[in-house]
C-alpha cells in the first residue's frame, strides 16, 4: 500500500508505501495502535475511516490475487 497526494493505492507506487503480507492478521497487528497510519504517515484523526478504507483495500487486492486471508 501506498499513498500518493493524499490517496491511498494498494501496490507498488511512488510515494509513502508500507508492505503488508496476504494475511489478514498482518493486516490487523499493521493497524493496531495506528501503525500504519504512522508509516503511511496519515492523519490519525481519520482514525477508523482511513482503517477501514485499508482494509477494504486490501480485502479487494487479494482477492484480485486469489490469495489467502486466512
Amino acid at each position: 500500500m501506498h499513498v500518493v497526494e493524499g490517496r491511498l493505492a494498494v501496490g507498488a507506487g511512488p510515494g509513502r508505501g508500507a508492505w503488508i503480507c496476504p494475511r489478514e492478521a498482518c493486516l490487523e497487528r499493521a493497524l493496531a495502535h495506528g501503525r500504519l497510519r504512522r508509516a503511511l504517515r496519515l492523519a490519525p484523526s481519520d482514525g477508523e475511516l482511513v482503517d477501514e478504507g485499508v482494509r477494504q483495500a486490501w480485502r479487494a487486492a487479494i482477492a484480485g490475487h486469489g490469495a489467502s486471508s486466512a
